[in-house]
């Protein structure tokens, strides 16, 4: 618990004192899309899923894919390899290249994310989108948890992070209000 509150708070951290950019999107794949979906707040993440008729299964998929985005954005490992392999030669008087490239990726997020709360979620284009945040409440709760924290630094940290989190809070206010 203790790591992942590190985590969570270096990371949102980070996020915030950063200028926030938009990400550069064509104007066929911003239509394609929520508008909210293109540029979450911090603190959030968008999952999205193609409905295959069962919307119900569709909501869960894109909730559990948003979520899983918010851990990678926390904490995440990769490892990844590629492999390249060139072989030139002769054969009956004619020169011949055979050439092969592999390239293998594996990312893995392992995290308990206490307090994440699906904030927003639409349907375009047949894909169900869900926007998940984590929840300030809880997220600040998990401080009194923390047995290895003196009172004044559960209180320092709560503090702290009731304040990223009101920042957070209207980010998100404006998102539901558009």
């Amino acid at each position: 618990m203790k790591n992942l509150f590190y985590l969570t708070t270096a990371a949102m951290l980070m996020a915030g004192c950063g200028a926030k950019k938009a990400p550069n999107v064509s104007k066929e794949m911003s239509s394609h899309m929520p508008t909210w979906a293109i540029t979450p707040p911090v603190g959030c993440a968008v999952g999205a899923y193609n409905i295959k008729g069962n919307q119900a299964m569709a909501r869960e998929s894109s909730t559990a894919r948003a979520r899983d985005e918010l851990a990678r954005q926390l904490d995440v490992k990769v490892k990844s390899m590629i492999k390249d392999y060139i072989q030139e030669g002769e054969t009956n008087g004619e020169d011949f290249t055979e050439e092969i490239t592999t390239s293998v990726s594996k990312q893995v997020a392992s995290m308990s994310l206490s307090g994440t709360v699906a904030k927003k979620a639409d349907i375009m284009n047949d894909h169900f989108y869900t926007l998940v945040c984590l929840d300030t409440k809880t997220f600040i709760d998990a401080f009194d948890n923390m047995n290895q924290l003196s009172e004044k630094a559960r209180r320092g940290l709560r503090k702290r992070a009731e304040n990223d989190f009101q920042d957070l809070d209207v980010e998100v206010d404006r998102l539901e209000n558009r």
